[in-house]
C-alpha cells in the first residue's frame, strides 16, 4: 500500500555474504514486510526490527531462476504464440510460432493532442500544433516552443528539418481505451511510434479489414487480452507497465495484398497435433479437411480467456508472451472464441442496456441575492459496496447510473 521511498516499485534490502570457506550452494533466505503497511509503518517496523528476530523463508529458485513467484510447470513446453519483436520472414527460430507480425500500439506521446471525440476540436488542435512546429523550422527557432508537446523522438525530427504535411483529413476512427473510440490524427511526425507494421496490421490508410487480438505485455501487474478491429494505443489494455501487444489474424503487404499472419509451421503444428488425437474421426470435429487460420486464432482467443488458464500460468503471463496449450475438444474452444471475437469486436453494434441517467436537479429556489454559477461537476468515478448494493455508479459529483444489473459485477 505504501513505499519508505515514495515510489510505485518494490523496493528490497539486500545481505550478500560471502564465504568462500563453504563449499554448499548459494542460499536464499527472504522476508517480507505486509504490502497493506502504508510507507511510515514500514520505516517504524524497520527501525525496530532486529536482524536475528527477522524470520527468513528459504528459498529455491526454478529452472528459470526465478526466486520470486517461482514456476516449475508446463509453460515452456505450450505452443509459442508469437516473440516480441518479431517479424515476418525472420529467423527459422522465430517462424517457430502461431503468430508471425507481434506489434505493440501506436505510441503517440502527445495524446491529448492527436486523440478527441470531437472532429473539430482535433482538428483546431492539430492544425495548430503543426503550424507552431514548421514555423520554428522556417524560422530555425530552436527554443521549442513551450505551447506545443515535444518529445526525444520529435526533436530528432525537428533537428533533421522535418516538416509536418498537413491534411485535415489525415485522421482515422481508433480505440484508445477499451469500448473507447475517439478520432485520431494519424500524422507520422506527431505520432512517436507509427511505423510499418501498424501498416501491416491494417494497410496504407490504416482503414483496412483486420481483427487482432490485444494483450497486455511482460512487465505488466495483470494479464489481459480483447479483440479488436481499428488500430490502438500502446495503453489501449492498461496505463501501467507492460504495454500492449497486437496479434493480428491478416497482414497488408506494401503491394496491398492481404495474406495470413497465423505462420505455415503454427498450421501444421496445430493440424498434426489433433489429426494425431482425433483421428479418422478429425474432419468430423472440425468441420472441414484442415484447421484454418481463422479456426486457430478463435481458438486462441478463448484460450487467453480461460479462467484456469490465467490462474495457472498467472506468473508466466507477467514474464513473456502467452503460450497455447492445445486442448482436446478443440472445437468447443474455437467455438467459443468466434463467439467471443463477434461480442467484443461488434461493440459499436451492440444494443445499449436500459441504464437510467440521473442528474442532480438545480436549486428549487434560487437566492435572490447571489447571482447563480453554473455548477461545474466534480470527478468522482465510484462504485463502493453501497453503490453497487444499490445497482448505481456514480459518474461524478452530479451524475449517476442507476439499474445496474447484479451480473455486471
Amino acid at each position: 500500500m505504501g513505499n519508505v521511498f515514495g515510489i510505485r516499485i518494490g523496493v528490497a534490502i539486500a545481505f550478500l555474504v560471502r564465504n568462500s570457506a563453504l563449499r554448499v550452494t548459494n542460499n536464499i533466505n527472504y522476508s517480507s514486510i505486509s504490502s497493506e503497511q502504508s510507507g511510515s509503518e514500514k520505516l517504524a517496523t524497520l527501525k525496530n526490527l532486529n536482524l536475528n528476530d527477522i524470520q527468513f523463508e528459504g528459498i529455491l529458485p526454478d529452472s528459470r531462476n526465478n526466486w520470486l513467484n517461482p514456476t516449475d510447470h508446463d509453460f515452456q513446453r505450450l505452443v509459442a504464440i508469437a516473440h516480441a519483436n518479431s517479424r515476418p520472414s525472420s529467423s527459422t527460430d522465430l517462424s517457430h510460432s502461431i503468430f508471425s507480425l507481434a506489434s505493440p500500439g501506436v505510441k503517440t506521446d502527445r495524446d491529448d493532442w492527436v486523440y478527441d471525440f470531437d472532429i473539430s476540436s482535433l482538428n483546431t488542435k492539430t492544425s495548430f500544433f503543426a503550424s507552431i512546429y514548421n514555423e520554428s523550422i522556417d524560422n530555425n527557432d530552436r527554443t521549442n516552443s513551450q505551447m506545443i508537446k515535444w518529445s526525444d523522438t520529435l526533436l530528432r525530427k525537428f533537428q533533421r528539418g522535418e516538416r509536418i504535411s498537413y491534411d485535415g483529413g489525415n485522421r482515422i476512427p481508433s480505440l484508445y481505451r477499451p469500448f473507447t473510440v475517439k478520432h485520431h490524427f494519424i500524422e507520422k511526425i506527431m505520432n512517436d511510434r507509427l511505423t510499418r507494421n501498424h501498416y501491416e496490421m491494417f494497410g496504407d490508410d490504416l482503414k483496412q479489414d483486420n481483427r487482432v487480438i490485444c494483450f497486455k505485455g511482460p512487465a505488466a501487474n495483470y494479464f489481459s487480452a480483447i479483440a479488436v478491429k481499428r488500430l490502438v494505443n500502446e495503453k489501449f489494455a492498461g496505463t501501467n507497465d507492460g504495454g500492449t501487444f497486437c496479434l493480428p489474424l491478416y497482414r497488408y503487404t506494401e503491394d496491398g495484398e492481404r495474406v495470413s499472419n497465423i505462420t505455415d509451421w503454427g498450421l501444421k503444428r496445430v493440424n498434426d497435433h489433433y489429426r494425431k488425437e482425433f483421428g479418422r474421426h478429425f474432419e468430423e470435429v472440425v468441420g472441414g479437411e484442415n484447421i484454418t487460420a481463422e479456426d486457430i486464432f478463435a481458438y486462441t482467443y478463448a484460450v487467453l480467456h480461460d479462467p484456469v488458464y490465467r490462474h495457472d500460468y498467472k506468473n508466466d503471463l507477467l514474464r513473456e508472451f502467452p503460450r497455447l496449450p492445445l486442448y482436446h475438444d478443440f472445437d468447443v474452444w474455437r467455438d467459443m472464441g468466434r463467439e467471443l471475437l463477434d461480442l467484443h469486436i461488434g461493440f459499436e453494434s451492440a444494443e445499449p442496456y436500459p441504464l437510467e441517467r440521473v442528474d442532480k436537479s438545480p436549486p428549487s429556489q434560487p437566492s435572490p441575492v447571489k447571482e447563480e454559477r453554473a455548477v461545474v461537476p466534480r470527478v468522482m468515478l465510484r462504485a463502493n459496496k453501497q453503490d453497487k448494493e444499490r445497482g448505481e455508479i456514480q459518474i461524478d459529483s452530479e451524475t449517476k447510473l442507476v439499474g445496474v444489473p447484479e451480473s455486471a459485477w
